[in-house]
């Protein structure tokens, strides 16, 4: 047998799956991402109970937990988890894009268009074009959002989990 290995990530929680045992005990499954992979990290009804209030799609979170190898899968059992706090987040800086030009497609837009649309807050956002010869950026004033309720992960479905830049 394996020994356990004990590890703490940080990143974004980009979706909460709910599950129910056998027993009828509830238990989840996140996906916690950073800006350069991501992680299934899963809470069984013990830990799920401590943390169920937390477990929040946008929530920027520090797990601890062991590291499991299952049939090549690995993924996390979470112990601990704390919020993070970003107190040096300006909710008044704007939200930058940054999209490929191949990937503005009139579908995308529409698709763009309706995200912007139901995140309705005061965030200004911008988008960053990239061409294979320059940048092109755009401000988008009619629509400015908030940066919570699945935003984040709603952009990352669109364009992939580098569509944020940094302003």
């Amino acid at each position: 047998m394996r020994p356990l290995v004990f590890v703490g990530v940080a990143g974004l929680i980009t979706a909460v799956t709910r599950k129910i045992t056998k027993q009828g005990n509830t238990w989840a499954i996140i996906n916690l991402e950073d800006h350069d992979a991501s992680l299934e990290v899963l809470f069984f009804p013990n830990q799920y109970q401590l943390f169920a209030e937390e477990l929040r799609e946008d929530s920027c979170v520090a797990i601890s937990g062991s590291i499991k190898d299952r049939d090549g899968s690995i993924n996390l059992n979470a112990q601990e988890m704390k919020p993070l706090e970003l107190a040096g987040l300006d909710k008044a800086q704007s939200v930058v894009l940054q999209v490929p030009e191949r990937r503005l497609t009139d579908a995308a837009v529409k698709e763009l268009r309706r995200i912007l649309e139901i995140h309705p807050g005061s965030q200004p956002v911008q988008i960053n074009v990239i061409c294979p010869d320059r940048i092109m950026r755009y401000s988008l004033p009619g629509f400015p959002v908030d940066t919570g309720n699945g935003f984040i992960s709603d952009l990352k479905m669109l364009f992939g989990p580098s569509v944020l830049a940094t302003a």
